[in-house]
């Protein structure tokens, strides 16, 4: 009978995957980037994401319990698009910034969380 009940609590709970804060800011030619999703993905692990401010700033956050990004080499990926009007559904989503920087493939951005507080530069370029 106590195991089924310490079978049955431990299945409520979420498992928390150990993540360390991670801020940081982006910028394009040296102006920051408003609106941009940043997204660090791990060699193993799930990925981490925030979204700038008007300022440029981030705030990483890896799934819906977990606050930062877990540590170790990350493969940075960051997006800014435009999606088409209402009257026009079809017409392409724009990218705001280089594409490149979209894909994990060609970003060419790579930093390392550390266990602790972290806090990244992210500098773009056209």
């Amino acid at each position: 009978m106590m195991v089924g009940i310490l079978i049955m609590s431990a299945c409520g709970q979420s498992a928390k995957i150990p993540t360390s804060p991670v801020k940081g800011n982006v910028t394009l030619d040296n102006k920051p980037v408003a609106g941009a999703r940043v997204v660090f993905i791990p060699e193993s692990g799930p990925a981490a994401e925030g979204l700038t401010n008007d300022a440029g700033d981030f705030v990483l956050k890896t799934g819906s319990v977990n606050s930062g990004a877990v540590p170790g080499k990350h493969t940075v990926t960051v997006t800014k698009v435009q999606l088409p009007p209402a009257d026009k559904p079809y017409d392409p989503v724009k990218n705001l910034i280089p594409e490149k920087y979209s894909s994990v493939q060609t970003s060419g951005l790579t930093e390392v969380v550390k266990e602790g507080a972290n806090e990244f530069h992210i500098s773009l370029k056209e």
